[in-house]
């Protein structure tokens, strides 16, 4: 294109010619609707488009013939250049889900008017220490207790994702996560700002697991308990092999 806008003797002309042209040879791809809804999926797949919907599946387009033979055409890259990008990207990916993975930390909440709060840390001894410290810090009375409890977090326990859970004790002894309390007609307000607080607290400490190395594994007697809780054939985690413990580091409060 630049070449024959270059020998044009009328320069406007040519550009608006060459502007026609490319619209219409590419027209295909053009889509003046909501690209980021279920319509443009729909008339890509009519237009016979290919549809990635995430980057790393467009990863493998680097290496495919008619990618190949452009880039060494127009002497970018060679093959084993481009063989070697698309193993950089992978492993870029695969490191970063590692990482975000061993980040990640269940925190669930139930709103009663019961007694006493209870963190339910279906997580290891460290983080124990962690949320005991942070209680601590913040002011907020609460009993630590590890052990598998709500059915929310539970999810998570099951792929492998440790979790902490703000329950109440109860009057009788034992522990609730729900109540005939926990909807937004009977809940407490100031119990449900507490809990608001506390758990916006508990999210800004935690979430940097550089700053707050928790180590982000099931120990084994929760990782036990997790397959109990839903049973032998029905436990994902039960499917997956025990990730070893972490070695903690030293904890500055």
């Amino acid at each position: 294109a630049a070449d024959e806008l270059e020998k044009a003797e009328d320069f406007q002309m040519a550009v608006h010619d060459m502007i026609k042209k490319l619209f219409a040879e590419h027209r295909r791809v053009i889509f003046s609707g909501n690209g980021y809804s279920s319509d443009w999926v729909k008339e890509a797949e009519r237009r016979g488009l290919p549809n990635y919907r995430c980057s790393i599946e467009s990863v493998v387009e680097l290496t495919s013939e008619k990618s190949v033979k452009m880039f060494q055409d127009f002497g970018v890259y060679t093959r084993p250049e481009l063989e070697s990008r698309a193993e950089i990207e992978y492993e870029i990916y695969s490191k970063t889900i590692n990482i975000e993975a061993k980040a990640m930390l269940n925190i669930d909440v139930g709103g009663s008017i019961l007694g006493k709060e209870l963190i339910f840390l279906s997580a290891s001894d460290d983080t124990e220490v962690w949320v005991r410290q942070l209680l601590k810090e913040s002011g907020y009375e609460a009993v630590t207790v590890k052990m598998v409890m709500s059915s929310d977090s539970a999810r998570f326990n099951d792929v492998g994702i440790p979790s902490i859970s703000i329950g109440q004790d109860a009057p009788q002894g034992g522990g609730y996560m729900h109540t005939r309390y926990d909807n937004m007609d009977l809940i407490d307000e100031n119990v449900l700002k507490r809990e608001a607080e506390l758990i916006m607290y508990l999210v800004h400490r935690l979430a940097d697991p550089e700053v707050f190395p928790i180590p982000r594994f099931l120990p084994d007697s929760i990782r036990k308990g997790v397959i109990g809780y839903f049973g032998e054939k029905n436990s994902r985690l039960a499917k997956m092999p025990a990730v070893p413990e972490e070695k903690p580091l030293p904890f500055h409060f």
